[in-house]
């Protein structure tokens, strides 16, 4: 599938981060999000790596020296089947460039789990097709 890339003007500082099993976590990662659809842009930030769709972000990669989070999803918590325990209720938070929706979510990812990118896809695809919904 093709994916069209947009960079801010900024240099990222997160790559840093980016070692080892992170660096492999994040490249599939961000590999399987943009085959979910031919209208994904991928956006290339100072400190995140976003998803949008008709300029509506629905998910975004931040690596950070102990986990790589993968927010804001616009999903309901309680509707969100973790058999890993990885998700976290974000809707009460700012996060990000979060507009601050009602139903969001993030997952962390760390030790054992950055060898599961897979795993994330279910729910990013779930914010995908919400954002897609609404536009």
């Amino acid at each position: 599938m093709h994916t069209r890339i947009k960079k801010s003007g900024i240099q990222p500082n997160y790559q840093k981060h980016l070692v080892g099993d992170k660096l492999a976590f994040v490249e599939e990662l961000s590999q399987l999000i943009t085959d979910l659809d031919d209208s994904i842009v991928e956006v290339i930030r100072k400190k995140t790596i976003n998803y949008q769709v008709n300029g509506k972000n629905f998910a975004a990669i931040d690596p950070k020296a102990s986990k790589v989070t993968v927010a804001p999803l616009h999903l309901r918590f309680e509707q969100v089947p973790d058999s890993k325990g990885i998700c976290r209720d974000i809707s009460k938070r700012t996060y990000g460039l979060s507009n601050s929706q009602p139903d969001e979510i993030r997952m962390d990812f760390q030790g054992h789990n950055l060898r599961n990118a897979a795993y994330a896809i279910p729910f990013i695809n779930q914010s995908l097709e919400g954002v897609l919904k609404r536009t």
